[in-house]
């Protein structure tokens, strides 16, 4: 195609632009003009933007009306050189599971209406960079699995209405600078799982009884506080597997319930080491699963 060959596309109708940008920014068949001009295209229409550049060196501006789109997962995932600033309305979206996940440059503030959201699952998954704060309205929001997970700088307040969320595994897994006091309404979550396993400069932790799983969700984590408030979180010895040593009242508490039955808390670093060994692998496998499972998704 020349200079003066123009390809003339209406795409004010289109609606749906799901994995559009990912399947097709190097194909040789796409005009250069529509590859090249993404900052005019117009998306009013549009509805769907599911992995829309996901796994592709992107890095361009977008002054895009998003007035009617509700799908934002996987938008960014893997965009690791992303790094543009955002003014999207966001009035209607239910969707940003994923959807900076891995983009490793990332560090933008974000003033998104997440009124509607329901899913903010691995939303910032393996953003190293990013440090923000966010004035997200989460009051419909059911999933914040990976939400921080392997955000390694973050380290900002979260002043989250949690009253919905089901689900916190792994949430800020592999934080090792956060450290912020959380006021979270836990009343309806079911797993805790991994929840701060990695965040060892995490001290502090307020929430509520009702946890169903909490699985080594506090594992490796520096106890420098009394966990008497939150003695029902720990269902099984495992749930704290990595304090080494526990600096609250009493040297053995007997608050903590382990299997139905009032226990000590001794280590024996034998055990420990086997025990962080096994989590370990377990955590290894479950992650791959899980970033297999959510690329193959992206890919359908």
């Amino acid at each position: 195609m020349n200079a003066s060959q123009q390809t003339i596309i209406n795409d004010s109708n289109i609606k749906d632009y799901a994995l559009l940008y990912c399947a097709n920014r190097n194909h040789p068949d796409l005009p250069d003009d529509l590859r090249n001009n993404i900052i005019n295209w117009d998306t009013s229409r549009v509805t769907n933007m599911r992995a829309l550049f996901a796994g592709k060196s992107f890095n361009e501006p977008l002054k895009w009306n998003t007035s009617n789109v509700t799908n934002m997962s996987y938008m960014f995932m893997d965009c690791e050189s992303f790094n543009q600033s955002l003014d999207f309305n966001t009035s209607n979206v239910t969707n940003m599971e994923s959807m900076f996940d891995g983009c490793r440059n990332f560090n933008q503030p974000l003033d998104f209406d997440t009124s509607n959201v329901t899913n903010m699952g691995s939303m910032f998954y393996g953003c190293r960079k990013f440090n923000q704060p966010l004035d997200f309205d989460t009051s419909n929001v059911t999933n914040m699995a990976f939400m921080f997970a392997d955000c390694v700088s973050f380290n900002q307040s979260l002043d989250f209405n949690t009253s919905n969320v089901i689900n916190m595994e792994s949430m800020f897994d592999g934080c090792r600078n956060f450290n912020q006091p959380l006021d979270f309404d836990t009343s309806n979550v079911i797993t805790m799982e991994y929840m701060f396993d990695g965040a060892d400069k995490y001290k502090q932790f307020k929430g509520r009884e009702g946890l169903l799983k909490i699985h080594e969700s506090f594992s490796n984590v520096p106890a420098e506080q009394p966990l008497d408030h939150i003695s029902r979180y720990f269902a099984d010895e495992n749930a704290i597997i990595g304090l080494a040593e526990y600096l609250g009242p009493e040297e053995n508490p007997t608050n903590l319930v382990t299997r139905g039955e009032k226990v000590g808390f001794t280590f024996k670093r034998g055990k420990k080491r086997k025990a962080r060994k096994t989590r370990k692998t377990k955590k290894t496998r479950k992650t791959r699963k899980t970033r297999k499972t959510r690329k193959t998704r992206r890919k359908t």
